[in-house]
């Protein structure tokens, strides 16, 4: 679809999340998609290609819907700390937003996301297209990431993403929420790592020790403080 919507402007559209981690479940799971474009589009095509990737007009097999992003060539070589983008969603509303004047400054973790584990649905390669984003900069990132998942998720959500944070300090490499508590559990990690992975596997919502959550939290943003 995006290929005859954008046809010559589409440069790459790259799959990442869980469904290129291994760890997709379409009752827990969304569809992470990139997508890069030679350069911005009009406010008609955008209102257009908006309406079409929507949740009334795009069915979508998993249960937490599409996360999508269309960026252009530029934006995904900018540094910045939130890079410009064309389209985002789905919101609440099922609905594919234009990008506004303060850009999504969840971009560069998607991009180093993407260019480590993404997989090219279209175009080429991810490296050739997506920015490279250093280590200190991909620490800053998950940690912010953290303390959003802190501020706004369940207490499982927390533990798991404590999880992919300790293990990408550690040796630099992303992982599914799955991947991640399993490194952790061979990394003496503690027993509500283990409550949480058995109910995730079964894509079951856990109700963790509140404690035992916050002492882990604390204990992996004391390691990202040590870069």
């Amino acid at each position: 679809m995006l290929v005859d919507a954008l046809g010559p402007l589409l440069i790459g559209a790259y799959l990442h999340g869980s469904a290129a981690l291994g760890d997709y479940h379409p009752a827990r799971s969304d569809i992470d998609i990139l997508a890069v474009c030679a350069e911005p589009l009009g406010g008609g095509e955008r209102a257009r290609l908006g309406a079409e990737l929507g949740r009334d007009a795009l069915p979508c097999p998993a249960g937490a819907g599409l996360e999508f992003s269309l960026v252009t060539r530029a934006a995904a070589r900018d540094p910045a700390r939130a890079p410009s983008y064309e389209l985002h969603g789905w919101d609440d509303d099922g609905q594919v937003r234009p990008g506004g004047e303060r850009g999504d400054p969840d971009l560069p973790l998607h991009f180093a996301v993407v260019r480590q584990i993404g997989l090219a649905v279209w175009g080429p390669p991810p490296a050739d297209v997506v920015r490279e984003v250093p280590r200190e900069e991909q620490i800053r990132l998950v940690g912010e990431e953290l303390g959003w998942t802190v501020a706004n998720a369940g207490r499982s959500t927390q533990v798991l993403t404590a999880c992919r944070a300790w293990a990408l300090h550690a040796d630099g490499r992303f992982r599914s929420k799955r991947d991640a508590a399993e490194w952790a559990l061979r990394h003496s990690a503690p027993a509500v790592v283990a409550e949480v992975l058995a109910d995730h596997r079964e894509a079951r919502e856990s109700s963790p020790d509140p404690r035992a959550v916050a002492a882990f939290v604390a204990s992996v943003r004391a390691r990202l403080a040590h870069k």
